[in-house]
């Protein structure tokens, strides 16, 4: 759903925000959350197309016997605070939300005195005996119930994301590797940049893939990688750095001789990765990874007749990797 702006709102001081409104079926339409914000604070104002401005991201879905909604807001310096209601009818929650969302916009509105009380009893005239009281002299009109408070801050929740990546290596054979990988991750998501994240990625490369070369070699890993941070993870854009510990089989086959020879020695290397992230419509999201890992053993090829050096593992490879994801 395309982003909903807020329209020009009067004040004196206002600040430009962008809302991003989705809601579960039976749920008020964006224009009820922001006809709520109207009602409340004139301190917000339209964001042009190329200004910076507070976005306040609204998912509300349904959860158990009613609706569960959750608010992000995302500061020009990319900070988030995340809240979570939770209510029977959606109206409630969609009302509780806009409140938060005011109160991160205007929260000076609540030490502001409230307006004083006009009298609807008529002066009475000098040495007149007052009136009479009416039934309803001692009732007091009862206030309207203030709207739900929003919850706590929410816990920590838990995801999972699988990739499909296409990859690159550098450095296992005399000629760039390439092949695909297939990963699984889950990620503890919360406030700030802190984010724990475990990878676990089974993958394939060769050298030999439209070539026909000298030596054939090829490589089979489980790999693990572990990023504790993620940068930008309410906007479209994210980026997280991550350790990574590969455990896995290289291969090598001598060409072209009448009795091919083959050797294979245990790969394991240990290295660092960056990961950039770009979220599309739904779960769907685009990666890119490149990084180095240092082999923790560097194994030689060789053939015996005649004596022939085919690779030798160098102390540095690199992996450059790319393809699609789904978030869960």
């Amino acid at each position: 759903m395309p982003l909903l702006l807020l329209p020009l709102l009067a004040g004196a001081q206002t600040e430009a925000i962008r809302i991003d409104y989705k809601a579960h079926a039976g749920c008020p339409e964006e224009g009820a959350f922001v006809a709520e914000l109207k009602a409340r604070t004139s301190k917000a104002r339209l964001a042009g197309a190329a200004e910076k401005a507070r976005t306040f991201k609204v998912r509300i879905t349904q959860g158990g016997p009613g609706s569960v909604g959750r608010i992000e807001a995302v500061d020009l310096q990319g900070a988030v605070t995340v809240r979570e209601v939770s209510g029977a009818k959606c109206a409630e929650v969609v009302s509780a939300l806009a409140l938060t969302a005011w109160l991160a916009i205007d929260p000076d509105s609540l030490s502001s005195p409230p307006p004083p009380a006009s009298s609807s009893v008529p002066p009475i005239a000098s040495g007149a005996p007052p009136p009479p009281p009416t039934a309803n002299a001692s009732a007091s009109t009862p206030a309207p119930p203030p709207p739900p408070k929003p919850d706590r801050e929410p816990a920590r929740r838990t995801v999972l994301e699988l990739a499909l990546h296409g990859e690159a290596a550098f450095g296992i054979a005399p000629q760039t590797a390439s092949g695909a990988s297939l990963g699984a991750e889950l990620r503890s998501e919360g406030n700030g940049a802190y984010t724990p994240t475990l990878r676990m990625s089974l993958g394939h490369v060769r050298n030999d893939l439209g070539r026909d070369p000298d030596a054939a070699f090829a490589a089979t890993w489980l790999g693990v990688d572990a990023c504790p941070w993620l940068f930008g993870a309410s906007s479209g854009f994210s980026a997280a750095p991550c350790a990574r510990l590969t455990l896995g089989l290289l291969r090598g086959e001598g060409r072209p001789i009448s009795d091919p020879a083959t050797a294979t020695a245990a790969w394991v290397p240990v290295g660092a990765l960056a990961r950039g992230r770009l979220r599309l419509t739904g779960g769907l999201g685009v990666e890119l990874d490149g990084g180095v890992a240092f082999p923790l053993s560097r194994p030689v090829f060789s053939l015996d007749r005649p004596k022939t050096e085919l690779h030798s593992t160098p102390a540095v490879v690199g992996v450059v990797s790319g393809g699609m994801s789904y978030l869960f």
